[in-house]
């Protein structure tokens, strides 16, 4: 069968995350600790910021977005590349004063800078993608949020963080493929069809409805 390394640890660490309180990250005081499968996790103020924004977002298709979409990725990538930290697109701010949900915009904007060999925009941020270890469907609401409630850099650090996943899965799939080639070369047109079609699976069910109507997908 099929392994998922959207099911993996940080996939695990969301599940542990949507448990979270959903009050303003800068209000929470010390980090919370949740457990689920006997498992503990300390969950930080950023996840708690991330988990905040995500919650009571209903899974429905939006057209717009799903319209849109390559649009927006030509228009950021252009600006970014072109005009580095001066690019318009990179000084979207959000609606907050909460410390921790403008720490993570900014982060997200040191992560798209560092991906086009652009120094940091804030000195005080890390360069790390701050989305990394949420789950592949969270990555997908945010990066087709188009409702203002994420910025363009997060929304792009969300996207990039999904190409890097599809990739790697990309090569999970065809490494599973091979190996059962292997054991029995007479089935290989049937190995090759069955893994594909769990992994089609696989990824359909880590999508959001708007990711599926991008793609062309059609819904779950």
């Amino acid at each position: 069968m099929l392994i998922s390394p959207y099911a993996s640890s940080s996939q695990r660490l969301y599940d542990k995350i949507s448990q979270a309180t959903s009050t303003p990250a800068s209000a929470l005081g010390a980090p919370t600790v949740a457990s689920r499968d006997s498992a503990t996790v300390t969950l930080s103020v950023e996840a708690r910021a991330i988990q905040a924004l995500l919650q009571n977002k209903p899974d429905e298709v939006n057209a717009s977005s799903a319209a849109g979409f390559n649009d927006f990725l030509a228009r950021f990538g252009e600006q970014t590349h072109a005009q580095g930290k001066a690019a318009p697109m990179l000084a979207e701010l959000p609606e907050s004063a909460d410390p921790a949900r403008l720490a993570l915009a900014h982060q997200a904007v040191n992560f798209v800078l560092s991906k086009v060999g652009q120094p940091s925009a804030y000195a005080e941020q890390s360069s790390q993608n701050p989305f990394a270890e949420l789950g592949r469907k969270s990555l997908s609401r945010i990066a087709f949020d188009d409702s203002g409630t994420f910025t363009s850099a997060e929304r792009s650090a969300a996207h990039q963080e999904i190409q890097a996943r599809e990739e790697d899965f990309t090569k999970a799939v065809k490494a599973q493929q091979e190996s059962l080639t292997r054991r029995d070369k007479s089935y290989s047109a049937f190995w090759q069809q069955l893994t594909q079609t769990q992994a089609q699976a696989t990824q359909l069910a880590e999508m959001t409805e708007t990711e599926r109507a991008w793609r062309g997908w059609g819904t779950l």
